[in-house]
C-alpha cells in the first residue's frame, strides 16, 4: 500500500515549515510527502515540482494527481493544513 501525501504551496514557507513538521511527525512508513510550489517569489526548496508562473489552485491541485498515479491512496492538502 502507497500513500500520497501532497502539499501545495504559494509564498507561504515559514508556514509549510510548520505543516511538514507534523506531517513528518505522524506519517506512516507507507507514506511520501509530495509537494508543489505554485511559483513562490522564493522558491521552496526540495519540492518534487515548480511552477515558474502562477497558476490556479486547481492545476497545482492537479499537477499532484498527476504525480502521484502509482499511489494507492491520494491526500491533498494546502499548506496550512496539517495533522495534530
Amino acid at each position: 500500500m502507497k500513500i500520497a501525501i501532497c502539499i501545495t504551496t504559494h509564498n507561504r514557507n515559514d508556514v509549510l515549515d510548520k505543516s511538514l513538521e507534523y506531517f513528518k511527525k505522524y506519517k506512516s512508513k507507507y507514506s511520501d510527502i509530495i509537494i508543489v510550489d505554485d511559483a513562490s517569489a522564493v522558491p521552496y526548496p526540495n519540492t518534487n515540482y515548480r511552477f515558474e508562473q502562477n497558476v490556479v489552485i486547481s492545476v497545482a491541485k492537479n499537477k499532484c494527481i498527476e504525480l502521484t498515479q502509482n499511489y494507492d491512496y491520494v491526500f491533498l492538502f494546502d499548506s496550512d493544513c496539517y495533522p495534530i
